[in-house]
């Protein structure tokens, strides 16, 4: 079956405030978790025990144009973040694709640091990198797989 896709079915929240005006590319919005899933130890036997890491902490990196309403947001976000540690505002962000139900959603989260300001010429792109304690990653094609494997 043939299948389509467009970023217009894509969308990116902080704290219920969804992104706008996304900078160009193949690769505007990335979801990534910081550590593997499972490591293993190897005995000096050669036998390998999988260990399953409690670490779901991750970081969410998106491009927007530098003229973005929600570059604003974000600086504005950061800035009272650093002037007033006892205000620390934990964000949430969750990323959807409507057409693949693919999401990610990370909870108690920061931005590591301001977009850099960059000018020239052309109209720049400001990237944002936000860091996660908790980052799910869940794919249309794993929901369809589970609920396959509970309708058996």
């Amino acid at each position: 079956m043939l299948a389509s896709y467009s970023f217009a079915n894509v969308s990116l929240s902080i704290n219920g405030v969804e992104m706008v005006d996304w900078a160009e590319g193949d690769d505007i919005i990335t979801c990534a978790r910081r550590e593997n899933a499972v490591n293993d130890v190897v005995g000096a036997d050669g036998k390998m025990t999988p260990v399953v890491m409690a670490n779901k902490s991750g970081t969410i990196t998106f491009s927007l144009k530098h003229s973005s309403a929600s570059c604003q947001f974000l600086y504005d976000m950061s800035a009272a973040a650093q002037a007033d540690t006892s205000a620390f505002v934990p964000l949430g962000v969750q990323m959807n694709d409507i057409k693949l139900a693919d999401t990610a959603n990370g909870t108690q989260g920061y931005i590591s640091k301001p977009a850099d300001m960059v000018r020239g010429a052309n109209l720049g792109t400001a990237e944002w990198e936000l860091v996660v304690e908790d980052l799910d990653l869940v794919t249309g094609a794993l929901e369809s797989a589970l609920a396959n494997a509970l309708s058996i």
